[in-house]
């Protein structure tokens, strides 16, 4: 095979493709010109001395310019007319320079740069101009203003430094001019005449948007007119001073004020500070003013506040407010002890209800019926030696205050009000204390948390004495009940509301409750040699308060096994007032009386968890109890026995029997099997879920005979995820054939496993009317 002969390419022209010519690097005749400039001059490239600039890309001409030139070329051009050279055509010339590879000249135009001698002087007054009005806010505390100063502080600082730098500062960058306000410290021991200051020329504030456009420094220069300050004359100078005087004690009332919660009394006294700077800009502007309509001291406001309000409850205090020597005091009301007072403010107040339901106001009847408990209550504290709350209770007319020494308070005199004619000649007492009183809400939540300490107390002593005789199970219960009241004390003092009907009884009334009163069924009572018309009545009145006393235990005593404490206060509450029912229905019947007392129904609805306490957690109790009427051929002579398997753990089923049960078909079992299951584990929930508990009842054979399977029953699991008990009576069945015959099976765990069981019950329970 021969091989064919190479051609040479390399000799081919180039030039027709529109490329040079380029010698062959085969070619022998080449000579090698180490002085070729060219070249060297591309080895210097190619080696990083110098990199040749790209040739900038043609700029797209505008639409306009493309109709110029399409219209230009469509023109018809006269015979006459000379034609101009394409020699300097730019287009032409770049096009050519592109093909040969030669590169223009470039010109050296010079940018036309901004000075910066006339910005910086802008920037350094404006770098000034931030840090006064950063400095001013940080004095007034405006934390945010202050900031944004900051933050236009640090700007000018970085284009301070590009403009020193010779950098071009673009105007729109520098942020804008603030006002600044320069206040003058007030000197007091130097006679000063105060001059009015200059209006000062409308600045741009910095909370301006940034896209404002920025004017020219001739244009935001301010320029200030001289202006002749007048001066204030002496007389004007003393009204400044109780101007400016008066207007910050109407202001350090105002927060004051806001302090104690009286926040209508601080908005009055701030529009009063704002009234009295208008008067102190007149004064300065050179304005008469009139004084006779101003306001006096804030003591004068608050004094003429309280005698406003409590011009009907206190008829005295009109004249205290001008006190004269010659007018007669008149005689009150007055008692020795403070039971004696609480008692006569007690029986003016029933009156008082009593009139109002007589004539018919249900509004006013309430409100007394309202300060009549509280009196009551206020009774029941003083008996028991307790600190009762004196400002709480109101006072009637006529009556002296009630005889308590801590109570007791220095007669504060009214102070007298100032004419406006000696508005020259102010004393200003900004340190006087003053009397703050408690608005109602403060008030009742003050008096939830000294009951919730007082609670707290006694289960603190209640189970110090437990630990003394010894009970130290008893004091670890009372123990953590009182630290449970702590959670309690904390939500009332942050102002959100406590149910009382949820708080655990008091150690000893909760002790009475357990020692003296025992539950009794209504077939326990014995009927005694009374009056027939009473006996029924009053028997079935116990009767009834009897079972709901026992309803109430119980529940109670179950709540506290499942750990719900506020449902078994609740209960414990409602043993309580169920036992102080029952005792007026026996002492009733031991006096024999004629006059039954009142009562009435009410429906009561109550939510009971129900749960088994007596099970853990793990346990499944089933209890087979019976079986009933199997179908065999000798139903007097039958001996049976029920076999169960219940598939958990499923590598080992437990499986077990009862006893047998002889000659009846009707065999009572009654048997109890407690088994073992982990309501965690995800392969028990599938059990449940899934599979059942299989049961077999067999008949006993004899010495040669084998056991006889009378039928099976498959009881499903799947109820336990919903309910605590499942308890039924199942037929006996061969595959799915019923072959007669029950069996009575019960199934319980402690909770159930997905859901808890909640029962509504509803009551109608019997209240006595005490």
């Amino acid at each position: 095979m021969s091989a064919k002969t190479k051609r040479d390419r390399s000799n081919r022209d180039l030039a027709q493709y529109g490329i040079f010519g380029m010698p062959s690097m085969e070619d022998g005749n080449n000579e090698d010109d180490g002085n070729d400039s060219d070249l060297e001059a591309e080895l210097l490239a190619l080696s990083g001395g110098g990199k040749p600039k790209r040739p900038q890309r043609k700029k797209v001409a505008p639409v306009a310019n493309l109709d110029v030139m399409v219209a230009a070329s469509l023109r018809d051009i006269p015979s006459d007319e000379e034609l101009s050279g394409d020699d300097d055509d730019p287009d032409l010339l770049n096009e050519l320079s592109l093909i040969t590879g030669d590169e223009p000249e470039e010109e050296s135009t010079p940018q036309p740069s901004e000075p910066q001698t006339d910005i910086l002087p802008i920037l350094q007054t404006r770098l000034k101009m931030y840090e006064t009005a950063e400095t001013n806010a940080t004095q007034a505390g405006e934390i945010s203003r202050a900031r944004r100063f900051g933050r236009g502080i640090k700007t000018l600082k970085d284009l301070i430094k590009q403009a020193n730098n010779g950098r071009s500062i673009n105007k729109d960058e520098i942020p804008p001019e603030v006002a600044v306000t320069v206040k003058p410290k007030p000197m007091p021991n130097e006679d000063v005449q105060p001059t009015r200051p200059a209006p000062a020329a409308p600045l741009i504030d910095l909370e301006q948007s940034s896209s404002v456009e920025q004017p020219s420094p001739e244009e935001v220069t301010p320029k200030t007119p001289p202006e002749s300050s007048p001066t204030i004359s002496p007389e004007n100078e003393e009204l400044l001073k109780l101007l400016n005087t008066r207007k910050d004690e109407y202001k350090s009332a105002a927060l004051q004020a806001k302090k104690s919660g009286n926040n209508v009394s601080a908005m009055k006294f701030i529009k009063i500070a704002k009234q009295f700077e208008l008067v102190i800009n007149a004064v300065l502007n050179g304005q008469p003013v009139d004084l006779s309509l101003m306001p006096g001291p804030p003591t004068e406001e608050v004094a003429r506040e309280e005698n406003e309000t409590q011009k009907q409850s206190d008829p005295t205090d009109e004249s205290a407010q001008v006190p004269t020597e010659d007018a007669p005091k008149p005689s009150l009301i007055t008692a020795s002890t403070v039971g004696e007072a609480l008692q006569q403010r007690l029986e003016v107040y029933q009156k008082q209800e009593e009139a109002a339901k007589e004539q018919g106001n249900a509004s006013k009847a309430r409100r007394m019926g309202r300060i009549v408990k509280q009196f009551q209550d206020a009774i029941k504290l003083n008996s028991a030696g307790k600190p009762i709350p004196v400002e709480d209770l109101p006072t009637p007319p006529g009556y002296g205050p009630i005889p308590v020494p801590a109570a007791a308070k220095p007669p504060v005199e009214p102070p007298k009000p100032q004419s406006p004619e000696r508005v020259n000649e102010p004393k200003p007492s900004p340190s006087q204390p003053k009397v703050i009183k408690k608005n109602s809400a403060q008030m009742r939540i003050d008096k939830q948390v000294e009951s919730l300490k007082a609670r707290q107390k006694e289960f603190k002593d209640a189970a110090l004495n437990a630990k003394k005789k010894g009970e130290i199970e008893q004091a670890k219960e009372y123990l953590r009940t009182a630290k449970g009241f702590d959670p309690l004390i904390d939500a009332a003092q942050g102002g959100f509301p406590v149910d009382i009907a949820t708080l655990p009884v008091p150690p000893a009334v909760k002790s009475q409750l357990d020692e003296e009163y025992d539950v009794v069924m209504a077939e326990e009572v014995a009927e005694g040699d009374m009056d027939p018309e009473h006996l029924d009545i009053l028997t079935r009145l116990e009767h009834q308060l009897t079972k709901q006393l026992k309803m109430a235990l119980s529940t109670r005593d179950h709540n506290k096994a499942i750990g719900d404490v506020a449902g078994m206060n609740r209960f414990e509450h409602l043993a309580l007032s169920v036992t102080r029912d029952l005792d007026i229905i026996r002492i009733a019947k031991r006096k024999h009386t004629s006059q039954l007392p009142k009562f009435h129904y009410e429906t009561k609805s109550f939510s009971i968890v129900k749960s088994f306490t007596e099970l853990s957690d793990n346990d499944l109790q089933l209890t087979i109890i019976r079986g009933i009427n199997y179908n065999c051929s000798n139903p007097d002579s039958i001996d049976t026995y029920v076999k169960f398997e219940f598939p958990f753990p499923q590598e080992e089923p437990v499986r077990n029997k009862t006893a047998v049960i002889k000659d009846t078909n009707n065999p009572q079992y009654d048997e109890t099997f407690t088994l073992p299951i982990q309501r965690t584990a995800r392969p028990c929930l599938r059990v449940f879920k899934r599979q059942s508990i299989k049961l077999e009842i067999y008949s006993k054979g004899g010495f040669f005979r084998g056991d006889t399977l009378l039928g099976t029953v498959a009881v499903k699991l799947q109820p336990l995820e919903t309910q605590c008990e499942l308890h039924e009576s199942f037929d006996l069945v061969d595959g799915r054939k019923k072959v007669g015959g029950k069996l009575e099976v019960r199934l319980r765990v402690r909770d159930p496993l997905v859901t808890r069981q909640i029962e509504q019950l509803s009551e109608k329970w019997l209240v006595l009317d005490h």
